[in-house]
């Protein structure tokens, strides 16, 4: 039998940096399909795998560039020292080099390396992606209500994925002891979000601020447990309802 020692002993995680690294492939090709810059920065990579160590997520990223499925942004700058100086003071060329930038895109090779992955793969993994969108800007006071297809497998998929995230924070007692007000509040919101998403009126700002912010702070905060995964993935199948990739 296992000594009292082997049994406090906390269990070892490994690290899965092929996993890691088709995140980072979903996140960059998701970027890629929306057109939103051409670069991501890596504090929104590690940001959007909040359940991975950082470090490895860096590492991956760099086996990545190595292995051709992604690119890092170059920039050219001018050196400015003592001899650049001289140069230019007996009329010589300004001297330009090219450093690595904070910034990654997806490759030609990246983007076939994701699409060769199951749906069932991609679905899975996605739904560990978090969103990292900011709030659509609201001009002045309007409101403006969110058409909504009831009746579409999005729609059903988003609200069975976000009920069940909700009886999971409803429900964890672990949660409710560390922090009661929080949890309350949380499930409070949720819950009437919620309820106005199946039968009434919401606008995508609303869906944003009540539904998907919310779980994405669920999603962050228990990144290893059930809880996070839930909401990270009911968060996931939100944006896409909303028009997001």
């Amino acid at each position: 039998m296992p000594s009292d020692s082997a049994k406090n002993r906390p269990i070892r995680r490994k690290i899965d940096f092929d996993r890691i690294g088709n995140k980072i492939l979903i996140l960059l090709y998701q970027r890629y399909m929306e057109s939103k810059g051409l670069f991501v920065l890596f504090n929104e990579i590690a940001a959007a795998i909040p359940s991975e160590p950082r470090n490895a997520v860096w590492d991956e990223v760099q086996n990545l560039i190595a292995r051709g499925d992604v690119v890092q942004k170059t920039e050219t700058r001018v050196d400015s020292g003592f001899g650049a100086l001289a140069a230019l003071s007996r009329g010589g060329k300004q001297q330009t080099y090219e450093v690595a930038a904070d910034g990654y895109k997806i490759t030609r090779r990246g983007i076939d390396a994701t699409n060769n992955l199951t749906d069932e793969a991609y679905e899975v993994l996605i739904a560990e992606v978090a969103v990292v969108e900011q709030a659509p800007e609201h001009k002045g006071d309007s409101w403006e209500p969110l058409p909504l297809d009831r009746q579409s497998t999005e729609f059903a998929k988003a609200v069975e994925a976000t009920d069940a995230a909700l009886k999971e924070i409803e429900t964890s007692n672990g949660y409710a002891d560390s922090n009661p007000i929080e949890r309350d509040s949380i499930v409070e919101v949720v819950r009437a979000h919620l309820g106005l998403l199946r039968t009434g009126l919401l606008s995508k700002g609303q869906i944003i601020e009540g539904l998907i912010r919310p779980l994405k702070y669920i999603g962050a905060k228990f990144a290893e447990a059930s809880i996070g995964e839930l909401a990270n993935r009911a968060a996931k199948f939100l944006w896409m309802l909303i028009g997001g990739n």
